[in-house]
């Protein structure tokens, strides 16, 4: 197996790709403590996740696992933690929990088989030459209904010897659910818990022996069908089993899946093996003095990315990106910042992505949408939108990756979107004298920013007074990159046209210089925009795209220190980090970028690779048992706070654009850039932090882009930057070179 194997934290998602906003909400299946997963099937209480189950098919239903040997029991979150239980295997395809103590070593393998097939494979191992014995228990907790209708008003639920299973049902109506095992269970039990309880594996209300149960939801509000497996293990052997979780409509449906999944089991699982073995053959990885929660982070933000993707479904004929995974969804800007990262492991996946956005997108605008072709950004004014051409930065996106690859087929067939989305932005987003505008704060991706409220304006209000200087900026650069594609697509007539406006673009955005800042202006006077204390990371964006002029660049060179003083907010969020980063490289700081980049990881990382939850923001009131009420690590967040406050936290869980640190790590301390020669060449130019001791070596391996592939060490010395590469292609070779401060490679 390729999947790194690291002593992750417990907590995790398993992909379900069948999953939508609207067309089939299916659930998200999601770790259950101390040992198990299960379909989370209605809205859950954080941002995004309240439309996972808006329907009345809504529930709670988990395969629960719990372990007792000898002095060890674990069956609570705490006890796992205090058990140092870990997960050596993490993937969207397959997750494992791993525990070792006393002489044993237990290891439980979970996946996703189907859309309604939790499985899990087992084994046990007795180092020691003694005879030892454990028990697993396993249960099925289901119900937890939040939103109830006419046809769900109770539970039940029976144990099935022949089948050794369990067959557990919401009265009336909802999905059915078969627990199963292939040994005997030693002990069959039913709980049933009352709202406010808090479901541990072993309470003393257990009623034992009993296989058959009922109650109405007046009396419960969920039910725990388990079994009790119960093993003396020989010394230095080995037990091995496998446990299933299957929902279905009814009893002969579930019935049917599960005598699928015992025959087919092995086979699944040599099939998540092998797309697992596919994508970690291109994904880099950290190595060298990267710590331990740099190196799993880094793995669990890819893993995150790769779980956003959603496959084509309803107006979606590609790989789209969803942005988070509760409430899928296509934005422009979300999509591109992602594939920057993502194309680092994927690229072809992400230029798929990235096709298919604009090329299936209801309107040339690319107006954020679900699956079934309903909006998501509809404003004040009655404007279906998208974000803005600065949001994620698009063009720069699909600049930057066309030069990693130069697939000239790929820009061939994206080229005529593009055209258009440029051409309705001018024909609908500029005003009487040509200035670009959004139509309102969710358009340009800030929502409710000052930029566009200081005339009491409200979020979702049409602002097409103010000119904008990050959009007259990226579209600048976005019309000039339109002449670089002609070029290379032999579309000689469209070269003058794309490039004269890009001219255009440009002055008008040098012109909105004032007062040694970028600056939006009010086409009502005519007059800058200038506000008490405030300064937006946006106004970076002529720095980013390379349209200021070096003076002015001079002057506002300063002010990256300001950020990095005062990072609350604009350095918190990945969507304002990546054009600073960018912008601030540009500007001849890269020493800062590279410490901002540390720091940032540092706290994110250490969250990330947690194996403690954190609770719910006080703005979220769920009906969840105490022991559920919770966000986990083991995944991305929304953004990167310096502190996590009571109200935000960090955003919703399991979130794209948080998981795109690496491309920035990758682009300014590694210092590995794509350049914009006629043929495949990139730029090693690495910057190590201030942090780092002299001679300690970070690398990083299996890195490809275009045509090469090698793996990479820096290492700061007395006399600079030390860089090693082993290339594996175009040749395999090995170069050393200690570079001095501004010097690169170039290959």
């Amino acid at each position: 197996m390729l999947a790194p194997r690291y002593a992750f934290t417990p907590f995790g998602y398993l992909d379900n790709p069948a999953h939508t906003a609207h067309l089939n909400i299916s659930g998200i299946v999601r770790s259950v403590p101390p040992l198990g997963f299960g379909f989370w099937k209605r809205g859950l209480p954080w941002t995004y996740a309240s439309g996972v189950c808006p329907n009345f098919n809504n529930y709670l239903s988990f395969l629960r696992l719990s372990l007792i040997s000898g002095p060890t029991r674990i069956s609570t979150m705490e006890e796992a933690k205090a058990e140092n239980v870990s997960s050596f295997l993490h993937t969207d395809k397959l997750m494992s929990y791993n525990w070792e103590g006393h002489g044993l070593v237990f290891t439980v393998t979970y996946l996703l088989a189907d859309e309604e097939t939790i499985a899990c494979d087992w084994e046990m191992k007795n180092t020691t030459g003694d005879p030892q014995n454990f028990t697993l228990r396993l249960s099925n907790l289901y119900g937890y209904v939040e939103k109830f209708w006419w046809g769900s008003s109770g539970l039940v639920s029976r144990y099935v010897p022949e089948k050794r299973a369990w067959i557990n049902k919401i009265w009336e109506g909802g999905d059915v659910f078969a627990l199963a095992s292939d040994d005997e269970p030693k002990k069959l039990g039913l709980l049933f818990y009352k709202q406010g309880d808090d479901p541990s594996s072993w309470p003393g209300n257990e009623l034992n022996g009993v296989a058959y149960g009922t109650k109405d939801f007046e009396a419960c509000v969920a039910a725990e069908a388990f079994s009790d497996y119960c093993f003396t293990l020989e010394g230095n052997c080995t037990r091995t089993g496998h446990f299933y979780l299957v929902r279905e409509r009814n009893e002969a449906y579930a019935w049917r899946r599960l005598g699928k999944i015992r025959l087919d089991y092995d086979s699944v699982k040599a099939w998540k093996i092998r797309e697992d073995d596919e994508f970690y053959s291109g994904t880099p990885l950290l190595t060298g003095a990267w710590s331990d929660e740099w190196k799993q982070g880094w793995v669990q933000d890819f893993e995150t990315l790769r779980m956003t993707i959603r496959p084509p479904v309803g107006i979606y004929t590609t790989p789209w990106d969803g942005m988070q995974i509760f409430s899928p969804r296509c934005v422009l800007g979300e999509t591109h910042l992602d594939m920057m990262c993502y194309a680092y492991a994927d690229p072809e996946t992400a230029k798929d992505v990235i096709y298919g956005c604009f090329k299936d997108a209801p309107m040339p605008n690319v107006p954020c949408s679900r699956e079934d072709g309903s909006m998501n950004m509809i404003g004040a004014g009655g404007s279906e939108c998208g974000t803005s051409p600065v949001w994620g930065l698009p063009f720069y996106v699909i600049r930057s990756i066309f030069f990693r690859e130069h697939d000239i087929n790929w820009l061939r067939k994206l080229y005529p979107y593009l055209r258009s989305f440029i051409t309705w932005w001018l024909e609908n987003r500029t005003d009487s004298e040509g200035w670009f505008h959004c139509d309102n704060t969710w358009e340009s991706g800030q929502d409710g920013s000052k930029r566009f409220t200081f005339d009491g304006c409200s979020e979702s209000d049409v602002v097409d007074f103010v000119r904008t200087v990050d959009v007259e900026a990226v579209m600048a650069h976005a019309m000039e990159s339109m002449a670089i594609f002609a070029k290379l697509l032999g579309l000689e007539n469209d070269i003058p046209y794309w490039q004269e406006m890009a001219n255009e673009r440009i002055k008008r955005t040098r012109e909105m210089f004032a007062q040694g800042w970028f600056r939006d202006f009010d086409a009502r006077s005519n007059k800058p925009i200038i506000l008490k204390d405030y300064y937006d990371v946006m106004m970076l964006l002529p720095i980013t795209v390379g349209v200021a002029l070096p003076e002015q660049i001079e002057e506002m060179s300063s002010s990256f220190g300001y950020f990095i003083d005062n990072p609350k907010l604009m350095l918190e969020w990945p969507s304002f980090q990546f054009p600073f980063t960018e912008a601030a490289r540009r500007a001849g700081h890269s020493g800062m970028v590279s410490d901002l980049l540390i720091s940032t990881g540092d706290r994110v990382y250490g969250r990330e690779t947690s194996r403690d939850v954190r609770p719910l923001a006080s703005r979220h009131q769920s009906t969840f048992p105490n022991c559920f009420r919770y966000k986990m690590p083991g995944q991305a967040s929304e953004f990167w706070p310096m502190k996590p406050d009571p109200v935000w936290e960090c955003g919703a869980e399991h979130y794209g654009w948080g998981a795109t640190l690496p491309a920035m790590v990758i682009r300014n301390i590694f210092g590995i850039r794509e350049t914009e020669a006629d043929h495949p060449s990139i730029t090693i130019q690495p910057s190590p932090p201030s942090s780092w001791k002299e001679n300690e070596s970070y690398g990083m391996s299996n890195f490809h882009i275009g045509p090469f592939s090698f793996d990479i060490t820096i290492a700061k010395t007395a006399g600079g930057t030390k860089v090693s590469l082993d290339f594996f292609t175009p040749e395999k070779q090995r170069v050393e070179k200690t570079l001095s401060p501004g010097e690169s490679l170039t290959f």
